[in-house]
């Protein structure tokens, strides 16, 4: 029997390569993006970078969704059995009001039109460790190991608009997924949320919508860069996230639950820097900026026993996927390496 998904943001990072792993898995793909005009161009650049044959990419359905209309979304969840929402705007610095329509209102608009729908069985949201990990004190103290139990406090120094949005979007879900509403309706769902931290690992071929850590990575290999933005992180692997999406809708143990879905060892810049020196030829490493700012984000303690127990998470060690990060930013800017 066939099963089928809907997968917002099909040109993103974590959106490519959810994709490729659900026609892996045997699903039928609908997937969103707002740029109709960039359809094919999308679906080249996920058959390229998954080695999906003609006849798996052509089976992929895209449609237009913008999460700042309400126009479509009916259309993309008709049918549909699982929902995997990647999409949502990343922008530094704005304030909450700049995101709240788009990022909240759309994304509580898709719950909504799922859990109306007589065939979504489950949702996945694509959360972020920002609602996890980013309060600047804990109340035992600096040794505080981060679980799922945690959430970042909105007024917490190191908060944006963005992270600000992606905290209120979550609570909102789970609220929303545990309400007489939803549990008394006809078609109940199921949903869980998983939380990323620095996504890393393989660039889609032909891929350039780098944000985040990829887009401070690529700023400090290029030279463009006059410092390399010191901060402490973990990394989640690409594919790894893809996998999470997959386990999350097949496994009911994970229902109704957040995932924080990390490498428990953390990294810095400087070390990152190390590796490539140590990976990649002096040529390209002497364009590395000699300066690093100060310290932006500061190191904290991360537990994954509930990811590693529920979602049989076994994450790509750090050099691997930050090395396979580093061949796919030289790639895109057309370096030999």
């Amino acid at each position: 029997m066939s099963k089928s998904v809907l997968i917002t943001g099909a040109n993103s990072y974590a959106g490519i390569y959810a994709i490729i792993k659900f026609v892996n898995e045997g699903y039928q793909v609908r997937t969103t993006m707002r740029d109709s005009s960039k359809f094919e161009e999308t679906r080249t650049m996920v058959k390229k970078t998954g080695e999906l044959t003609d006849q798996q990419a052509s089976a992929i359905e895209f449609m237009e969704g913008d999460l700042g209309s309400e126009d479509g979304w009916d259309k993309a969840v008709e049918g549909i059995d699982y929902v995997v929402h990647v999409a949502y705007p990343f922008i530094n610095g704005v304030p909450l009001e700049k995101l709240y329509k788009p990022a909240v209102e759309g994304s509580l608009h898709l719950l909504n039109l799922s859990i109306q729908s007589p065939t979504v069985k489950h949702f996945v949201f694509c959360s972020s460790f920002a609602t996890v990990g980013f309060n600047d004190e804990w109340e035992d103290g600096p040794e505080h190991v981060i679980t799922e139990e945690d959430w970042t406090k909105l007024d917490s120094p190191m908060t944006d608009g963005y992270m600000q949005s992606k905290i209120i979007c979550e609570k909102k879900m789970f609220e929303l997924v545990r309400s007489d509403e939803n549990l008394k309706s006809p078609y109940p769902i199921t949903f869980n949320a998983i939380n990323p931290y620095g996504i890393v690992g393989p660039v889609p071929v032909g891929f350039d919508r780098l944000n985040g850590l990829s887009a401070i990575l690529k700023s400090a290999l290029s030279g463009e860069a006059e410092a390399i933005l010191d901060l402490y992180f973990n990394t989640t692997d690409v594919r790894d996230l893809a996998a999470s999406f997959v386990k999350a809708i097949e496994d009911p143990k994970t229902y109704d639950q957040r995932f924080l879905l990390v490498h428990p060892e953390e990294v810095n810049m400087p070390y990152v820097i190390d590796l490539y020196k140590k990976t990649f030829p002096k040529h390209l490493t002497d364009k590395y900026p000699s300066k690093y700012t100060d310290v932006w984000f500061g190191s904290r303690n991360v537990s994954i026993d509930k990811a590693t127990k529920l979602l049989d998470y076994k994450p790509v060690p750090n050099d691997e996927t930050l090395i396979a990060l580093g061949k796919g930013l030289y790639d895109l800017l057309g370096y030999k390496y």
